[in-house]
């Protein structure tokens, strides 16, 4: 060992320091390894999560349609993807219900009130 006479101590070669203890330089070398892999480990952990579910296909109009399968699900109720013109007569008994006079007293109500709004306004 040297005097050191910048530093006011002594010096010693850094290179015989790792040659006269090597079970210092294994044992800095794993400690390092563990806190790399635990840095990994971390980054992995709270790193932004995939979503896993499923894929949206495209759609066509001419694909088939794909009812779901359940005991609530009317299978009669999704029969086209697009509408036809004119409903048929069996449509139209199993889907249409008629209006009775107290749905027709109120919507006439409604309606009257909504002029009388527009019109009470006006000049």
């Amino acid at each position: 060992m040297e005097f050191d006479e910048i530093g006011g101590g002594y010096a010693e070669d850094s290179g015989g320091l790792l040659k006269n203890r090597p079970l210092v330089l294994a044992v800095s070398g794993i400690i390092a390894l563990l806190f790399i892999a635990a840095l990994v480990v971390l980054l992995i952990q709270t790193g932004p999560k995939k979503a896993k579910g499923p894929k949206a296909a495209p759609f066509t109009a001419d694909s088939p349609i794909m009812v779901p399968d359940a005991p609530n699900v009317e299978k009669d109720y999704y029969q086209y993807r697009t509408t036809p013109e004119r409903w048929s007569r069996e449509d139209l008994e199993k889907w249409f219900t008629y209006p009775d006079d107290k749905i027709m007293k109120q919507l006439e109500k409604v309606n009257d009130s909504l002029a009388e709004e527009i019109t009470g306004v006006a000049p």
